[in-house]
């Protein structure tokens, strides 16, 4: 990824056209800014980079967003959630004046990394609720897809468990049928014999 050193990104980020994009998508949430800057990686992991983010999120510059991403961290750590999982240190090489390449950190920020980042930026900031509401809504999402996944495996396996009682259900009364004949014959035996 290359990054314009110099160049004012916070500038170029329309408040006006965040609620557009944020807020009158079709579907909902898809086309808006933060689904813009989301990658996915080789593995189908979707992540945001840090530095993007905190254009994104009103901040001109990065070294005061890092005090944001710290408190993530923190909250991320007293929720008992594994820090690196949610915020992968990486470096990014990025042109310079020379037309030379140079390395910057960079972190590579999962979706709840995200939303903390979002719950611990300045208030103030009409992106950080944006992207508070974006992240909560998002969560709620996955929350939900993951809800319905796990009633739509429950049903599949009350299926399942119907069709193997019913199987065993027929075994029984076939050798219930079996066990009745057994017995009727050596009762008819039993009679004979007295």
């Amino acid at each position: 990824m290359f990054l314009e050193i110099g160049h004012d990104w916070s500038a170029s980020i329309d408040t006006q056209g965040l609620k557009r994009l944020f807020f009158n998508s079709q579907p909902l949430m898809q086309n808006n800014i933060f689904e813009q800057i989301k990658h996915i990686n080789e593995y189908g992991s979707e992540y945001w980079s840090a530095r993007e983010l905190c254009k994104t999120l009103g901040y001109g510059e990065y070294h005061k967003f890092t005090s944001v991403i710290e408190k993530a961290k923190e909250a991320c750590k007293n929720s008992l959630q594994a820090v690196p999982d949610h915020f992968a240190h990486v470096s990014d090489m990025v042109l310079i004046g020379s037309g030379a390449e140079r390395p910057i950190d960079d972190y590579s920020l999962s979706r709840y990394a995200c939303y903390l980042i979002a719950q611990n930026g300045d208030p103030r900031k009409e992106e950080i609720a944006l992207a508070q509401t974006y992240f909560a809504f998002q969560t709620r999402k996955q929350e939900v897809q993951d809800e319905l996944l796990e009633e739509s495996k429950r049903v599949a396996l009350r299926g399942e468990m119907t069709v193997h009682n019913k199987k065993l259900a027929k075994a029984h009364k076939k050798q219930a049928s079996h066990i009745t004949q057994t017995f009727k014959m050596r009762d008819t035996w039993v009679s004979m014999e007295i």
